[in-house]
């Protein structure tokens, strides 16, 4: 287990390492990563050009609660790098394009999976975004998501799309009111999210932002440059099995949210934070390749933790 562990995050480390070796061909504001929702963020994008983000989840043990498999372990890790590049419209920095170029590896270690023995589904992403500010007390952000698994004959079967349409209306100057979409499709995995909420800053020291799905969370500043969160964090990773496995070209799910404590620190454009806690329950979901006849295996809740580091210069 610790070296299948060991190759996601040597696997995730290898293309961050890359990405800073050709920072001059690639482009950056961090995307947002709609497999990983923790406290997004729709605030302007900053002046630095370019940002390179990685980050690692690991979700301990969880048993599956029933049916034939009940009790067997399932274990969930997924480690992500990306590059990106901001273009700016305007020389006040209130309306930009970004492009981003991400990895991810994800690991679903089921022993005594009955189905397929593939464990790592590896996934190149292309990401088109921006933000506006050009309307009166609006903030809107856009983000186009292309993925796709690697691994097998090139196909269009093991491509995925994402879409996020998000914006903020200044109420008052410590109040914003947030709505959107957030929609999935390809691998006829279609779903279409509602983004609702608000958020407060209820003095110097204290936040509180209520944004389903993206950012639930009420954060605390230490220091300047250090601060705490107690936050939500959804995990949801889609893929195809490979075409080469017993049961070729499969639909996989593994869907799980949880709550956690993070600590958080920022020094100028280099924030870092490490983040821990608990999921509710998830599940993990198996399909034929047109997504029919499902099989749903419902997980326990299990502890789970992180970290997260990004740089913009």
């Amino acid at each position: 287990m610790v070296k299948s562990l060991c190759k996601v995050i040597v696997s995730s480390l290898g293309f961050l390492l890359l990405a800073i070796g050709l920072y001059p061909l690639q482009a950056a504001e961090t995307d947002i990563d709609p497999s990983d929702f923790g406290s997004e963020s729709i605030g302007p994008t900053p002046k630095t050009p370019f940002s390179i983000n990685t980050s690692f989840d690991y979700v301990s043990s969880a048993k599956i609660k029933k049916g034939f498999f009940k009790d067997d372990d399932l274990i969930f890790a997924e480690g992500t790098a990306d590059a990106s590049m901001v273009f700016y419209h305007e020389s006040t920095y209130s309306e930009a394009a970004n492009v981003s170029l991400g990895y991810t590896t994800s690991w679903i270690h089921w022993e005594q999976n009955p189905w397929f023995s593939q464990e790592y589904f590896h996934t190149v992403s292309l990401a088109l975004g921006g933000f506006s500010e050009r309307l009166n007390n609006w903030t809107w952000r856009g983000q186009l998501q292309v993925n796709y698994d690697t691994g097998s004959h090139f196909s269009a079967e093991y491509f995925n799309y994402d879409l996020l349409l998000w914006g903020r209306y200044t109420v008052r100057e410590n109040i914003g009111l947030h709505i959107g979409i957030f929609a999935e499709t390809g691998m006829r995995t279609d779903r279409v999210l509602p983004v609702l909420g608000v958020d407060w800053r209820i003095n110097p020291k204290w936040s509180l932002n209520l944004v389903f799905p993206l950012n639930v969370s009420i954060k605390y500043l230490i220091t300047q440059r250090w601060s705490l969160a107690l936050a939500g964090r959804v995990f949801d990773s889609r893929h195809r099995v490979r075409d080469d496995q017993s049961f070729p070209k499969a639909v996989v799910r593994y869907t799980n949210t949880g709550s956690e404590l993070m600590l958080k620190y920022e020094m100028g454009t280099f924030v870092f934070n490490v983040h821990g806690g608990s999921t509710f329950g998830g599940q993990y979901r198996i399909a034929t390749p047109h997504n029919h006849q499902p099989h749903h295996y419902k997980l326990k809740p299990s502890l789970y933790g992180g970290i997260e580091a990004d740089l913009k210069f």
